[in-house]
Protein backbone atom coordinates (compact mmCIF):
# COMPACT_ATOMS: atom_id res chain seq x y z
CA UNK A 1 0.00 0.00 0.00
CA UNK A 2 2.53 2.15 0.74
CA UNK A 3 4.29 1.62 -2.74
CA UNK A 4 0.79 2.54 -4.24
CA UNK A 5 0.34 6.17 -2.42
CA UNK A 6 4.09 6.79 -3.60
CA UNK A 7 2.89 5.90 -6.62
CA UNK A 8 -0.04 8.07 -6.63
CA UNK A 9 1.83 11.24 -5.03
CA UNK A 10 3.89 10.97 -7.74
CA UNK A 11 1.64 10.86 -10.57
CA UNK A 12 -0.07 14.27 -8.97
CA UNK A 13 3.09 15.95 -9.04
CA UNK A 14 5.21 17.33 -12.65
CA UNK A 15 7.40 15.75 -13.95
CA UNK A 16 9.47 19.03 -15.29
CA UNK A 17 9.54 21.99 -13.49
CA UNK A 18 9.81 25.15 -15.63
CA UNK A 19 12.40 26.19 -13.39
CA UNK A 20 14.22 25.96 -10.15
CA UNK A 21 11.91 27.78 -7.95
CA UNK A 22 9.27 25.62 -8.92
CA UNK A 23 10.91 22.23 -8.65
CA UNK A 24 12.01 23.71 -5.05
CA UNK A 25 8.21 24.20 -4.38
CA UNK A 26 7.41 20.81 -5.81
CA UNK A 27 9.62 18.86 -3.91
CA UNK A 28 9.40 20.71 -0.69
CA UNK A 29 13.09 22.10 -0.73
CA UNK A 30 14.61 25.63 -0.30
CA UNK A 31 15.88 26.93 -3.43
CA UNK A 32 19.17 27.36 -2.81
CA UNK A 33 19.06 23.56 -2.24
CA UNK A 34 18.30 23.08 -6.19
CA UNK A 35 20.79 25.98 -6.76
CA UNK A 36 22.89 24.25 -4.80
CA UNK A 37 22.42 20.86 -6.67
CA UNK A 38 22.89 22.52 -9.96
CA UNK A 39 26.11 24.39 -9.19
CA UNK A 40 27.55 20.56 -7.89
CA UNK A 41 26.50 18.65 -11.39
CA UNK A 42 23.61 17.28 -10.94
CA UNK A 43 22.45 16.67 -14.78
CA UNK A 44 18.43 17.07 -13.64
CA UNK A 45 18.93 20.87 -15.39
CA UNK A 46 18.08 21.40 -19.18
CA UNK A 47 19.60 24.37 -21.32
CA UNK A 48 15.86 25.95 -21.19
CA UNK A 49 16.29 26.26 -17.56
CA UNK A 50 13.64 23.50 -17.03
CA UNK A 51 13.90 20.96 -14.23
CA UNK A 52 13.45 17.12 -14.14
CA UNK A 53 11.49 16.52 -10.64
CA UNK A 54 12.34 13.19 -10.47
CA UNK A 55 16.05 13.33 -12.10
CA UNK A 56 16.64 15.97 -9.22
CA UNK A 57 15.11 14.12 -6.46
CA UNK A 58 17.33 10.74 -7.25
CA UNK A 59 20.51 13.12 -7.40
CA UNK A 60 19.50 14.52 -3.99
CA UNK A 61 18.82 11.46 -2.34
CA UNK A 62 21.99 9.48 -4.04
CA UNK A 63 23.69 12.53 -2.83
CA UNK A 64 22.92 12.46 0.96
CA UNK A 65 26.00 12.67 3.38
CA UNK A 66 28.49 13.29 0.46
CA UNK A 67 28.27 17.28 1.76
CA UNK A 68 30.02 19.01 4.19
CA UNK A 69 27.60 18.82 7.19
CA UNK A 70 28.39 22.06 8.06
CA UNK A 71 27.32 23.67 4.49
CA UNK A 72 25.03 26.21 4.87
CA UNK A 73 23.02 24.37 1.88
CA UNK A 74 22.50 21.11 3.77
CA UNK A 75 19.80 19.96 1.64
CA UNK A 76 19.87 16.25 2.16
CA UNK A 77 18.66 16.81 5.80
CA UNK A 78 15.76 19.39 4.42
CA UNK A 79 15.21 17.43 1.65
CA UNK A 80 14.60 14.15 4.19
CA UNK A 81 12.67 16.61 6.37
CA UNK A 82 10.49 17.76 3.69
CA UNK A 83 9.50 14.45 2.81
CA UNK A 84 8.68 13.59 6.07
CA UNK A 85 6.42 16.58 6.73
CA UNK A 86 4.44 15.54 3.53
CA UNK A 87 4.41 11.45 4.91
CA UNK A 88 2.76 13.49 7.97
CA UNK A 89 0.38 16.00 6.23
CA UNK A 90 -1.27 13.00 4.12
CA UNK A 91 -1.13 10.97 7.22
CA UNK A 92 -3.04 13.17 8.97
CA UNK A 93 -5.49 13.64 5.86
CA UNK A 94 -6.11 9.94 5.75
CA UNK A 95 -6.72 9.71 9.77
CA UNK A 96 -9.79 12.40 8.92
CA UNK A 97 -11.24 9.77 6.76
CA UNK A 98 -11.32 6.88 9.35
CA UNK A 99 -13.76 6.35 11.68
CA UNK A 100 -12.36 4.94 15.49
CA UNK A 101 -13.15 1.45 15.84
CA UNK A 102 -15.38 2.07 19.17
CA UNK A 103 -17.59 4.40 17.05
CA UNK A 104 -17.92 1.65 14.14
CA UNK A 105 -18.99 -0.84 16.67
CA UNK A 106 -21.48 1.66 18.35
CA UNK A 107 -23.11 2.46 14.88
CA UNK A 108 -23.63 -1.05 14.42
CA UNK A 109 -24.65 -2.11 17.35
CA UNK A 110 -27.63 0.67 16.99
CA UNK A 111 -28.23 -0.51 13.50
CA UNK A 112 -28.91 -4.08 14.05
CA UNK A 113 -31.01 -2.80 17.67
CA UNK A 114 -33.07 -0.48 15.49
CA UNK A 115 -33.26 -3.54 12.78
CA UNK A 116 -34.23 -5.82 15.48
CA UNK A 117 -36.91 -3.74 17.57
CA UNK A 118 -38.48 -3.23 14.18
CA UNK A 119 -38.52 -6.98 13.36
CA UNK A 120 -40.07 -7.71 16.41
CA UNK A 121 -42.87 -5.29 15.95
CA UNK A 122 -43.72 -6.23 12.82
CA UNK A 123 -44.27 -9.57 14.24
CA UNK A 124 -46.02 -8.66 17.12
CA UNK A 125 -48.61 -5.91 15.70
CA UNK A 126 -49.32 -7.28 11.96
CA UNK A 127 -47.94 -11.50 11.87
CA UNK A 128 -49.18 -12.87 14.87
CA UNK A 129 -52.47 -11.89 15.54
CA UNK A 130 -54.07 -13.48 12.61
CA UNK A 131 -51.90 -16.72 13.56
CA UNK A 132 -53.14 -17.00 16.93
CA UNK A 133 -56.64 -15.05 17.17
CA UNK A 134 -58.95 -17.52 19.07
CA UNK A 135 -56.50 -19.66 20.23
CA UNK A 136 -56.20 -21.17 23.65
CA UNK A 137 -52.97 -19.60 25.75
CA UNK A 138 -50.74 -22.64 25.34
CA UNK A 139 -51.28 -22.64 21.29
CA UNK A 140 -50.32 -18.84 21.26
CA UNK A 141 -47.30 -19.54 23.57
CA UNK A 142 -46.16 -21.82 21.10
CA UNK A 143 -46.47 -19.92 17.81
CA UNK A 144 -45.20 -17.13 19.54
CA UNK A 145 -41.82 -19.18 20.49
CA UNK A 146 -41.89 -20.86 16.69
CA UNK A 147 -41.88 -17.39 15.19
CA UNK A 148 -39.58 -15.60 17.90
CA UNK A 149 -37.04 -18.28 16.51
CA UNK A 150 -37.52 -17.74 13.01
CA UNK A 151 -37.38 -14.22 13.41
CA UNK A 152 -33.98 -14.63 15.26
CA UNK A 153 -32.41 -16.83 12.84
CA UNK A 154 -33.43 -14.34 10.10
CA UNK A 155 -31.87 -11.18 12.15
CA UNK A 156 -28.71 -13.36 12.39
CA UNK A 157 -28.82 -14.21 9.18
CA UNK A 158 -28.73 -10.61 8.08
CA UNK A 159 -25.88 -10.09 10.54
CA UNK A 160 -23.81 -12.57 9.46
CA UNK A 161 -24.21 -11.35 5.99
CA UNK A 162 -23.22 -8.34 6.76
CA UNK A 163 -20.19 -9.72 8.03
CA UNK A 164 -19.08 -11.44 4.79
CA UNK A 165 -19.88 -8.08 2.74
CA UNK A 166 -17.50 -6.05 4.62
CA UNK A 167 -14.87 -8.57 5.20
CA UNK A 168 -14.78 -8.83 1.19
CA UNK A 169 -14.47 -5.13 0.74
Amino acid sequence: MKNESHTAAQRERPRIAPNQSAAAKVLGVERKVVKSAKAKGCPAFRANGSVEIEGLEKWLLASIGKSDANDPDEWSFRLHRAKALREEKRLAEDEKRLMPVDVVDEVLTRIVGVSLCNAFQRLLENELPPLTQGLPADKIRAINAREGKKLINAVKDDIDRFTRTRSLS
